[in-house]
């Protein structure tokens, strides 16, 4: 049985549960263009997340969660997503995601690469690991040559640091820092 906290806003979080020998949990949000659902480890960072072209998020969660039973909780109420990490500006720990911080009812579009904000010297973080990285690789192959697919296939290990090398270097022109969750 799978406990659902609830926000007044229309988004669901899933208590902990276990898959692929990781602890995750799951997010779903009602946005103005569908539902989002995101899966996070436990330490708040994403590891896939995908828009789907439906409204009614407990339908959603009903498709997700079918066979494994949930309840929706009076008690817990959803709070946001917070990345187990300090703030390497301000030392707080307080760094919460993004999408959290913005009306859910007029979010249109989701970045692919998920950003954080420090609520307290309000510093721009992304957080982008290699599971999900590699999730969006394997969603998107029409994205990329047949050379660079020929790379994947040999050594995806290798492709997806490379890739990582990239993202952190355009990121860096925006001065936007990656923040990695302490484990």
């Amino acid at each position: 049985m799978v406990e659902i906290s609830a926000s007044s806003d229309g988004r669901y979080k899933t208590g902990y549960y276990v898959k692929d020998g990781v602890r995750k949990y799951s997010l779903f949000e009602g946005i103005k263009k569908g539902t989002l659902v995101t899966e996070f480890n436990e330490y708040g960072e994403v590891l896939g997340q995908k828009l789907l072209n439906e409204n009614d998020v407990l339908k959603v969660i009903d498709e997700n969660l079918s066979g494994e039973g949930y309840t929706i909780s009076a008690k817990e109420s959803y709070e946001g997503i917070e990345v187990n990490a300090e703030c390497p500006f301000c030392k707080e720990k307080s760094i919460r995601r993004e999408l959290d911080l913005a009306d859910i009812s007029n979010i249109e579009s989701v970045p692919v690469v998920p950003t954080y904000v420090c609520t307290k010297c309000k510093r721009k973080f992304y957080s982008l690991t290699d599971s999900y990285l590699e999730a969006l690789v394997e969603g998107k192959k029409n994205l990329f040559s047949e050379d660079e697919l020929n790379e994947l296939a040999a050594n995806k290990e290798k492709f997806i640091n490379e890739l990582q090398e990239y993202i952190i270097r355009i990121f860096a022109s925006k001065r936007i820092t990656r923040i990695v969750a302490k484990r």
